[in-house]
């Protein structure tokens, strides 16, 4: 029997009750911290990862059933809510007497959901719950009251967080390598980042405790590749050199992936990263157009920063990948093309292109209410399956004024196109594809999707 479960639902399950995802490669880290915060706290947790354990309604009834969890928290991505409502529906028509929480990115940013559908939440908490969380789960078990909308405690301390419960889904198929964090919060405001909704505030964690993490996955499962999931790793210099000499000093061989932005590199950082095995980076481009990128999203990066970033890659030998986005406010024609082109510039190793979609929580969102292209509506009728099943094919993308969303994919076709059917560039993945048929099986594939439908590219 368990005090508490932890659920991360799929986008949705389809009318035979399959759970369909976005991907399923790496395991929930937000609930994988919850889970060793309330099991530090002396509560018996337990996860449950939907897609990961390819679960269908009816086997996560009889897992539920075998578990017999006294209460339940759902944690939901705006992506995801229509999976998470499936899943609070299936709980409360089968197991009344289970109390359901809700938390994650969405319910920070839009809390009156829980409301708006109080048939089946009675609590949620917004931002950081991993010391709020089990503070509820234990009022609730001891018959004490409890808020039904509680704002989460920030950690002002990472160092204080035990690290993620991965031992709870260890015999879960995910891809080679782990995700990991070294900090929390982000200082910028990105039109369309949803990020502010939780928590803006910036906390590092001590170099010496991320890099006993990872020799600690590593002496557990043997991975030697990570994925760092910080918004900047490099945001702090004197903290990512931390890190890259804590990983050299042990002589530790492992290879490693991050996001972050263009000018908050320099020579030394990239040098000391490339000794410590960082192999990939990618930067937020966003728009190849200086006016879209700095006046309408607010990045404040100039195009000079970014060629510099990506050129620093190259003498290192870091593959480099580009974010780009279309669809924003006062975006002309012009600035489309410059995000098309922009890639003419660069020695990127991969580019992803996508139209913006406007989240709760983001600046984006509210633009699109005040202009009339989105209704609050569409969250709830995304979430009861109103706008038909899946995310991508239903949430409404910003459309600026003057384009369809048709030509729009258009142009995101032609930018693809013309980046990865270069003769240099197909040359230089036939080369890296030749030890492997499967990555060059693969990298036909993706050739052939998008000719077809110009699809994100993934490697």
């Amino acid at each position: 029997m368990l005090d508490v479960l932890l659920i991360y639902p799929p986008i949705y399950f389809d009318k035979n009750g399959n759970p369909k995802c976005l991907d399923v490669e790496y395991p929930p880290l937000g609930i994988l911290y919850l889970a060793s915060s309330a099991k530090e706290k002396g509560l018996n947790a337990g996860v449950c990862d939907v897609g990961a354990e390819e679960l269908t309604l009816g086997l996560l009834k009889e897992k539920i059933k075998k578990d017999k969890p006294k209460i339940i928290g759902i944690s939901s991505m705006t992506a995801n809510l229509r999976g998470a409502i499936q899943t609070a529906e299936l709980i409360r028509e089968n197991f009344p007497e289970i109390i359901i929480g809700l938390g994650g990115s969405h319910f920070s940013a839009d809390s009156e959901i829980i409301n708006r559908f109080s048939h089946l939440f009675d609590f949620g908490v917004t931002g950081e719950a991993e010391i709020t969380f089990p503070k509820i789960v234990k009022k609730i078990l001891a018959g004490e009251p409890f808020e039904k909308i509680t704002r989460g405690e920030i950690v002002e301390n990472l160092d204080i967080l035990p690290e993620p419960a991965r031992d709870l889904v260890a015999h879960l198929p995910y891809k080679t390598g782990t995700m990991i964090f070294s900090s929390r919060g982000c200082p910028y405001n990105c039109i369309f980042c949803s990020r502010p909704a939780i928590s803006s505030k910036i906390r590092y964690r001590s170099p010496i405790l991320v890099v006993n993490e990872m020799e600690n996955i590593y002496k557990q499962t043997g991975n030697v590749f990570f994925i760092f999931e910080d918004d900047t790793l490099t945001l702090d210099r004197t903290h990512i050199l931390g890190i890259c000499e804590e990983i050299i000093k042990r002589g530790l061989v492992f290879s490693w992936t991050a996001i972050t932005r263009a000018d908050r590199v320099d020579e030394e950082i990239i040098e000391k990263m490339k000794r410590a095995g960082c192999k990939e980076m990618t930067f937020g481009v966003e728009s190849g157009s200086e006016r879209i990128r700095n006046e309408v999203i607010g990045k404040n990066l100039s195009d000079k920063d970014i060629k510099k970033a990506f050129s620093l890659c190259k003498k290192y030998k870091i593959r480099a990948n580009a974010f780009l986005m279309l669809g924003f406010p006062t975006e002309n024609r012009e600035d489309v093309l410059q995000t098309v082109n922009f890639y003419k510039g660069l020695s990127a190793n991969i580019i992803g292109v996508h139209i913006s979609l406007p989240l709760p929580g983001s600046r984006l969102w509210v633009k699109a209410l005040e202009e009339k292209k989105i209704d609050f509506g569409i969250i709830d009728k995304y979430a009861k399956g109103e706008l038909g099943e899946g995310f991508h094919e239903n949430w409404p993308h910003y459309i600026p004024d003057g384009f369809s969303f048709d030509e729009l994919e258009d142009y995101r076709k032609k930018a693809y196109t013309g980046f990865y059917f270069r003769p240099s560039y197909v040359l230089m993945r036939l080369i890296q594809d030749i030890t492997s048929w499967g990555k060059l099986k693969f990298d036909v594939q993706t050739g052939i999707s998008l000719l077809i439908k110009g699809n994100t590219y993934r490697q």
